[in-house]
């Protein structure tokens, strides 16, 4: 998908599994839930992530995005399945996030507070959950250390994903709200199936490989590492190499044609 287009993601709730249902399926109810016709899609792209069980649309036009982002369910064989349908931040910026914001201020409040000229590098705003966090976008390659929420100066510090861990099945990939198989759980600690509360359990995270339930709180290996964080991670492993490679000053060249017969005459006569 081209980084400069409009990025929405929508994720299928009520046990929808985008690949028993067909990925077609489900890209059709999508177009029908925004309202966008055959011609006004042309240029439209949406693409299945069967791992988290999610779709993401790319699309250069605007209006589009802004009808996409808008959906709140899609029928499907006479069904309808509630959705959660947001942007994604430009792929030329970086998140951050703050704590303690109102769990009653909206998305035009938190836009208003955040996105403004006291903040200029703030680009959007958006809460996580019903949290009290908000993730922060911010143009170019650095997270700034506070923001301003109104008048109030709050830290802000690098946002840090968690891998997707469903605490419905206790599978990798996906989150509970868009778990494909809710019924069929697996132990987030031994990862037994369908087991009962009291079964005997050897817990041993699949990500760490620790002696606790699966993305546990005491995980370290929880969080994937952020784009920006590997990006300064692979200049720098480039810079170390550069530095280690031999320089050119280290092979002085003979310029003159001269200079080279020279030295072989005298090589000659020594012989």
């Amino acid at each position: 998908m081209p980084l400069e287009e409009n990025k929405i993601v929508i994720r299928p709730r009520g046990g929808l599994d985008i690949t028993k249902i067909g990925t077609t399926t489900v890209a059709t109810a999508i177009l029908a839930a925004a309202k966008i016709t055959t011609e006004e899609n042309a240029s439209d792209t949406i693409c299945p992530n069967a791992l988290q069980n999610i779709m993401v649309v790319s699309t250069p036009k605007e209006e589009n995005a802004v009808r996409y982002a808008r959906i709140q369910t899609i029928s499907i064989q006479d069904k309808t399945f509630e959705v959660s349908a947001y942007r994604t931040a430009p792929h030329d910026t970086v998140k951050g996030i703050i704590r303690g914001i109102p769990v009653n201020a909206s998305a035009e409040e938190l836009d208003s507070n955040i996105v403004n000229d006291r903040n200029p590098l703030a680009v959007g705003a958006k809460r996580i959950g019903n949290t009290t966090t908000i993730i922060v976008a911010f143009g170019g390659p650095k997270v700034p250390n506070f923001v301003r929420y109104g008048v109030t100066l709050i830290p802000c510090n690098l946002y840090r994903k968690q891998i997707d861990v469903c605490h419905q099945c206790g599978r990798v990939g996906h989150r509970k709200d868009v778990c494909p198989t809710p019924t069929n759980r697996i132990c987030r600690g031994c990862g037994q199936t369908n087991t009962k509360e009291d079964h005997k359990c050897t817990p041993k995270c699949k990500l760490c490989g620790g002696a606790h339930l699966t993305a546990d709180r005491e995980c370290k290996a929880k969080y994937k590492v952020p784009y920006v964080v590997r990006k300064r991670q692979w200049e720098r492993r480039k810079q170390n190499v550069s530095d280690w490679l031999p320089s050119e000053s280290n092979f002085p060249l003979l310029d003159e044609p001269a200079a080279r017969n020279d030295v072989q005459a005298h090589r000659h006569d020594a012989g």
